[in-house]
């Protein structure tokens, strides 16, 4: 920093930025490089007109990013705003091509054919070589201008991103300007769109590129658990690799170098990929990226499943008789169930599209075994016809007499009632179910298809045993008797009747009052199920009241400064006291208080007009005789004379009534005047 006098200052534009009459000495600070390398963004907004040249720079840096020179011939970009945004890494787009980091937003009123220069330090270029691969170099110093024009390119894109819609200008001149020490490019915005964000870059450093890109996908068959797709290009001269990436749409690039023309990969099914091909001449020497070429993957096979044997069951009817059953089986058709004697050789069966088979004319007491297979429907499973299902075996019943019932057991008993149950005999369609009191004669009885009984209006604290036999199937092939013998007998004993308390009223009963309402609490009542709540005012005869479920009522509507009794009972639960209704408390008495006064009015003691109420809280009324239908006037005034509230009317000949409503007016004393004309009345 050093100390200068001057006498004028402009800005790159030739405005001054001093007034006419300045002179006087500032201190400077002089910036090693004049464009705009920070990190960060940058903007500024000019108005251009015909012909004229601006150019946009940082106000607190005096760095600047971008120049812009309208075309002769009229007002055309107008307001335009310019931002320069430095970012911390290369931006890079879907073709590896990289950018340098530094990018400018041209944001005109209306766009035009301009011409636009750009401006850029020597670190920048710098930075872009060393992270920069497989794209030409930019100048690595302000003489190293051999081709410069041919090594740069500046990319414009209107997207919200570096990765699409890219427009290409080729700079017109791109020199070191020595005094600014910054690189200036120029170069046409010809196609009169001079709205978007503009890059600069250089070509990949192979100019050969691909072309011709197809694809061939393997046919699907059964079990395959990929896609198999070749893709294929047009062969580059003097080219024996290339670099290839392939990805799911909106998913990650997967690249690889391969040798000729074509690529052969196993993707996922039914997926749509985007592939992408360039010239691979060597580890730093590649061309550009082809533009995205889509295809979509087949869907999966659709793999057949197996044609399954089902898994049976047997179910016992008769000492001769025996039904299988089973689940049915995904696209079976009907089913085969084979048969025979424990001991057999030969195998006795049928078919059937059902879920279940009986056969008759066993052999009671023998053993017999069983196998089931699916013939499923054709075109559905792999194979046509299941193996078939384990063997199973099962036993038939023996012939005999109908069962005995056994496992007699006590399920619950209370005061009056008694269950019962027992374990079920083989082909028993009901049962006899006898009871009595023990050590008593007559056996008493029902009869209940189920296996258990409840036995009701028992007597309390006693013993009671009972008994079970079986009735079975009455046909002489299932049983050779069909009544059986009884059980032994079993005993339960009935618990003790439950001792019943007295219903009493609750306690503790409070009377709350207000002027015209009362609020009554009181203490929860043993076994309460609810409160029968009485109130009368104490000269009545008759009582009035509810039922409440809570330990509180609230009764409004009543008459202030009145005597009021109160009085309650209980109402108990079913069958936990001797009476279902308590007698009512005791009667508590209360008295409701005065009315608080809002407004005392005095009257004025002529008989021409009458107020009431008097006192009053909310509103008011005043009678009075008119001799005339002039107008009347009301004023309500307080005891200082203030006028607190007027109002007028037109009478009638004879009586008339004015309604005030007092609501809003404080409690105290007040006056009432009523004027006729100019007479007060």
């Amino acid at each position: 920093s050093k100390t200068y006098s001057f006498n004028s200052v402009t800005d790159s534009n030739g405005q001054s930025l001093l007034a006419a009459n300045f002179s006087g000495s500032a201190s400077i600070t002089v910036t090693s490089s004049p464009v705009v390398t920070n990190t960060g963004s940058y903007s500024r907004t000019l108005a251009h007109n015909d012909g004229l040249t601006l150019t946009y720079a940082d106000g607190s840096l005096c760095k600047s990013w971008v120049k812009i020179q309208d075309s002769l011939g009229g007002a055309v970009l107008g307001s335009t705003t310019c931002s320069a945004t430095v970012l911390s890494t290369l931006p890079i787009n879907n073709t590896s091509r990289r950018f340098l980091s530094r990018r400018v937003e041209i944001t005109p009123t209306s766009n035009g054919t301009s011409m636009v220069t750009l401006f850029y330090s020597q670190e920048e270029f710098n930075s872009y070589n060393t992270g920069t691969q497989y794209q030409v170099k930019l100048p690595t110093t302000s003489t190293d201008t051999v081709n410069v024009n041919s090594e740069l390119i500046i990319r414009r894109t209107t997207n919200s991103t570096e990765t699409d819609s890219l427009t290409s200008f080729n700079p017109s001149s791109v020199v070191w300007n020595q005094t600014n020490s910054q690189w200036e490019v120029t170069f046409r915005v010809n196609d009169g769109i001079l709205t978007g964000k503009y890059y600069l870059s250089t070509p990949f450093n192979s100019t050969k590129t691909v072309t011709g890109l197809t694809h061939s996908i393997a046919p699907v068959v059964s079990g395959q658990s990929f896609a198999t797709v070749t893709i294929d290009w047009s062969d580059v001269v003097g080219v024996t690799q290339y670099r290839i990436r392939i990805k799911p749409l909106n998913g990650s690039w997967n690249a690889h170098t391969v040798t000729g023309s074509q690529r052969i990969s196993t993707l996922a099914f039914n997926t749509t990929y985007e592939v992408q091909v360039r010239v691979y001449e060597g580890a730093t020497t590649q061309g550009e990226y082809t533009n995205s070429y889509t295809f979509t993957t087949p869907a999966a096979p659709v793999e057949l499943p197996d044609c399954l044997a089902p898994s049976g069951n047997v179910t016992l009817n008769s000492p001769t008789s025996a039904t299988i059953s089973w689940t049915s089986v995904s696209f079976g058709g009907h089913y085969i169930v084979e048969m025979r004697a424990l001991n057999g050789l030969v195998w006795g069966g049928t078919s059937t599209i059902g879920n279940s088979i009986s056969f008759t004319s066993l052999t009671p007491g023998a053993s017999y075994v069983y196998r089931i297979r699916t013939t499923c429907t054709p075109g559905n499973t792999i194979n046509g016809t299941s193996a078939f299902s384990p063997i199973d075996t099962f036993t038939m019943a023996s012939i005999s007499p109908c069962g005995v019932a056994n496992n007699l057991t006590t399920v619950s008993t209370t005061a009056n009632t008694g269950t019962v149950s027992w374990s079920s005999v083989p082909f028993a369609t009901s049962y006899q179910v006898q009871m009595r009191l023990k050590n008593t004669a007559t056996w008493g009885g029902t009869t209940t298809s189920s296996t258990s009984i409840t036995f009701n209006s028992l007597s309390s604290s006693s013993n009671y045993e009972y008994r079970v036999r079986a009735y079975c199937n009455n046909s002489p092939a299932l049983k050779s008797t069909t009544t059986g013998t009884f059980s032994s007998v079993a005993e339960f004993n009935t618990t003790s009747a439950p001792v019943l308390g007295t219903c009493l009223p609750p306690a503790n009963i409070l009377a709350t009052p207000t002027a015209n309402s009362v609020t009554v609490t009181w203490d929860s009542a043993t076994n309460a199920s609810g409160y029968f709540v009485n109130i009368k005012q104490a000269s009545a005869t008759t009582w009035g009241g509810t039922v409440v479920s809570g330990l509180s009522r609230t009764f409004n509507s009543l008459s202030p400064s009145t005597n009021y009794q109160i009085r309650i009972r209980t109402a108990c639960t079913p069958g936990t006291t001797t009476s279902v209704n308590s007698v009512f408390s005791d009667t508590v008495l209360f008295t409701t208080t005065a009315l608080a006064n809002k407004a005392i009015l005095g009257a004025d003691e002529m008989p021409s007009y009458k107020v009431y109420p008097n006192p009053t809280r909310d509103n008011l009324h005043v009678d009075f005789t008119s001799q005339s239908t002039e107008g009347v006037q009301l004023e309500v005034r307080d005891m200082t004379g203030r006028l607190i509230q007027t109002q007028r009317i037109e009478p009638m000949i004879g009586e008339n009534t004015i309604d005030i409503n007092l609501q809003s007016v404080t409690e105290g004393l007040y006056l009432i005047k009523i004027y006729q004309g100019n007479t007060l009345m």
